[in-house]
């Protein structure tokens, strides 16, 4: 937005307090001016803001850790999967404490 001065004082300037006498400071016409017309108004140019580069994205290489396994704190059905994913085919029907002996000789 492009300002002009007032027609009866073509001498004053932009101010953030409104129109003024250069040579005395006498404010002819209160008015609020943003310091963008100010400048326009005398000739100067804004400078753009620099719009910040954004940072380089660094990608994390995930590591993925096999769970330890719980043997104890599984129960019987559990340790038949972990065994049928080790090639062992146990029976259910036998105590868990005979599972486990065998489950921990084959992944330990």
């Amino acid at each position: 937005m492009a300002i002009k001065a007032p027609g009866w004082c073509a001498q004053a300037v932009p101010t953030q307090k409104g129109w003024e006498d250069p040579d005395s400071g006498e404010l002819f016409v209160s008015r609020k001016f943003a310091q963008a017309d100010i400048d326009a108004f005398h000739g100067k140019v804004a400078k753009p803001t620099p719009t910040p580069k954004p940072a380089p994205v660094v990608e994390e290489e995930v590591v993925v850790e096999e769970p330890s396994l719980d043997l104890d704190a599984m129960t019987k059905v559990e340790l038949e999967a972990v065994g049928r994913e080790h090639g062992v085919e146990l029976d259910r029907r036998e105590k868990k404490s005979s599972l486990l002996s065998k489950i921990k000789k084959i992944v330990e």
